[in-house]
């Protein structure tokens, strides 16, 4: 009987890869760090831009080249990037590059729960 074992915590270490949003204006880094994206790369952003959002939003965090990030968007197509990324994430790159936030940090959670390092989102019992 397995129901009343506590859940599995995460291996130290093994919270999964930081997802890295590369954005090109200041709304799409509002809507990436929406969808989930766990740093901004505030690359292609004009100096102006970089402190309205460090004004606006203060807890949003700023890429800066560290930890080294693989960019899944040169994969090419959506589906390709998002499989790419669930290829990352399984390796353990330590963080994913991409303008598809909402999709990638979906298939990370997805590899990471199928990989153990993380509570799946959903559980359903008794499917019998």
């Amino acid at each position: 009987m397995t129901g009343d074992r506590p859940p599995r915590p995460a291996p130290a270490g093994q919270a999964g890869p930081a997802l890295v949003a590369a954005v090109g204006t200041a709304a799409e880094a509002v809507r990436a760090a929406a969808a989930g994206a766990d740093l901004i790369d505030a690359g292609g952003l004009a100096d102006g831009e970089v402190a309205a959002l460090r004004a606006r939003h203060p807890g949003l965090r700023l890429w800066h080249g560290s930890p080294a990030a693989a960019d899944a968007d040169r994969a090419g197509p959506e589906a390709a990037v998002v499989a790419t990324a669930a290829v990352l994430a399984w390796v353990g790159a330590p963080a994913i590059r991409t303008r598809h936030v909402l999709a990638v940090r979906q298939a990370i959670d997805m590899t990471c729960a199928i990989a153990g390092t993380r509570l799946p989102a959903l559980t359903t019992r008794g499917l019998a």
